[in-house]
């Protein structure tokens, strides 16, 4: 490889790299614009009432984002915590729980809320208060969000997550099909992030801000800016300042005959 190859194959892995991180910003961007006007009609729509009825057939991508109730019971011992989940700068867990629907053995997995972890011993789940039976309202959800995976620039699909043991309560992500095999329950393939209030101890701040949608987009444009300045900086040094310096020794040579 020549020395003048190596600054040019240097210079295109930034170029690609911060140029796939500033699409990436933009697709976040996207779809954070998107969740928050869906989450905005839910909010000025009648609940639909979840049933036995039209929980059988029920296609996940039909109901994302619309504004549900549920009446049933939580079954508060077959909770799960999700890990790496913060608040405020705080650590913490997102808690789901299934709920078990009157009159039906099916359950919905409902996200409840947010719970600070044990900074001394972080293998140790919260215990959560019982609840008697409750009336649920909020807005379904096809996914509890995805990780961005620096190797691959790409997201992880929580569907393909393995199914932890069964000791296990700490989770990475969570998806319906994996938690109904790991719980044995019959589990509609769907997630419904709770809105209504409830004297549980659990923090529910589910808002998505149109400042995040401009903060993704600052990222972009920073990601961009550097993307092009490595290329602005690469045809300089790389090409322009060679061709100039190619073109005065020519001149002096030229100019000695």
């Amino acid at each position: 490889m020549t020395q003048r190859a190596i600054p040019a194959l240097a210079a295109l892995v930034v170029i690609v790299v911060t140029a796939s991180l500033g699409n990436w910003q933009l697709r976040r961007a996207d779809e954070k614009s998107g969740i928050l006007k869906a989450r905005e009609d839910a909010a000025r729509s009648i609940p639909m009432q979840l049933q036995a009825a039209n929980l059988n057939g029920l296609v996940p991508a039909q109901m994302a984002q619309k504004a549900v109730q549920l009446n049933g019971v939580f079954e508060t011992e077959r909770s799960v915590f999700i890990d790496n989940r913060s608040l405020n700068g705080k650590a913490g867990f997102h808690v789901v729980t299934p709920i078990k629907i009157d009159g039906t053995e099916q359950r919905v997995a409902v996200l409840r809320g947010w719970v600070a972890r044990d900074i001394r011993d972080v293998t140790q789940v919260p215990v959560l208060q019982p609840t008697s039976a409750v009336q649920v309202t909020g807005v379904v959800e096809t996914n509890l969000g995805r990780q961005f995976d620096l190797k691959t620039l790409s997201n992880i699909d929580p569907a393909q997550m393995q199914t932890p043991p069964k000791s296990q309560k700490i989770w990475t992500q969570f998806d319906p099909k994996p938690y109904a095999q790991w719980s044995g329950l019959s589990v509609a393939p769907i997630i419904v992030r709770q809105t209504s209030v409830l004297d549980d101890g659990l923090i529910r701040q589910w808002t998505v801000k149109a400042d995040d949608v401009s903060k993704h987009q600052g990222y972009a444009a920073q990601w961009f800016a550097m993307s092009a300045t490595t290329l602005l900086l690469w045809l300089y040094f790389g090409l322009v300042k060679p061709y100039r310096r190619s073109n005065q020794k020519s001149s002096l040579s030229a100019n000695e005959q």
